[in-house]
């Protein structure tokens, strides 16, 4: 089974790309004549579940195309802004192929609203032919200090997090047993922080979701260009990969984080092979 984690940034092009990423190598050569990007074509072939984050509806000709969790996209609310007063975007999870059974836990409510999506997808053929496993995309929002705080600032997002960590949470059963795969944009970097008190609070995050019986497991690279950067300048990661111990010896990562294979997002994807 495979599966690409991708903070899309409200690109409607990271959308078109969704039908084609469940075609098999073998008939890849098939369809080169209809695309353009070459990053369509990089080795993310036979794609079966897609965990999206930071996305609006998708234009109606992919929407026709692909199988997409039944969770509202946010209209433009003055209501329901985020940190910088526009409207949100959701995170998704859809399926590209018939490979895979999958579930939508649409009764997920999540702290955050938008910032979490989850499914029970179960391999139709495979080693884990029949088997459920819970898979979780997710991604925090920016929030505001407390007034009281003595900060003005509206950039904390450590604490969207850990509320995200809680939602992930009740899904965990038997500890030692349960199949899960969690991957996003945590918006904050392993090992790393402007000092010594945020490289903690970063930590803390990664330290908590492995308490739950999630360890990171990848990728580890460049997968965020600020502005300014590009795909070759990239040097930040925000997007990792997370899964419970039952699995995490069985899974590959890769982030598609080579210039010709970045796609139109200024997230790279990350390439999730379970065999």
């Amino acid at each position: 089974m495979k599966l690409i984690s991708w903070n899309i940034g409200h690109r409607k092009a990271a959308w078109r790309s969704l039908p084609d990423l469940g075609v098999d190598s073998s008939e890849r050569q098939d369809i080169i004549d209809e695309v353009e990007e070459a990053w369509k074509l990089s080795p993310d072939t036979g794609v079966d579940v897609v965990l999206l984050q930071e996305g609006y509806a998708p234009p109606k000709e992919v929407a026709d195309r692909i199988e997409v969790d039944p969770a509202p996209y946010f209209k433009k609310d003055s209501q329901r802004p985020d940190s910088r007063g526009t409207a949100r975007s959701r995170c998704a999870i859809a399926r590209v192929s018939d490979k895979v059974k999958v579930e939508y836990l649409d009764d997920i409510h999540s702290s955050h609203p938008g910032c979490l999506s989850a499914a029970v997808v179960t391999p139709l053929e495979g080693k884990y032919q029949g088997w459920p496993i819970h898979v979780v995309s997710f991604c925090p929002k920016y929030e505001a200090h407390h007034p009281k705080s003595g900060v003005k600032s509206r950039d904390l997002v450590d604490t969207s997090i850990h509320r995200i960590i809680s939602d992930i949470s009740l899904l965990i059963g038997r500890k030692d047993s349960f199949r899960m795969i969690a991957a996003g944009d945590t918006t904050v970097m392993y090992g790393r922080g402007r000092n010594a008190y945020w490289k903690g609070r970063n930590q803390a995050v990664f330290d908590r979701m492995s308490s739950i019986g999630l360890p990171m497991i990848g990728h580890q690279g460049s997968t965020y260009y600020y502005p300014g950067q590009t795909p070759a300048t990239a040097t930040r990661q925000l997007d990792y990969v997370f899964a419970s111990h039952s699995m995490k010896d069985h899974i590959r990562t890769k982030a598609l984080n080579d210039p010709e294979e970045w796609g139109p997002s200024d997230h790279c994807r990350i390439l999730i092979e379970v065999s």
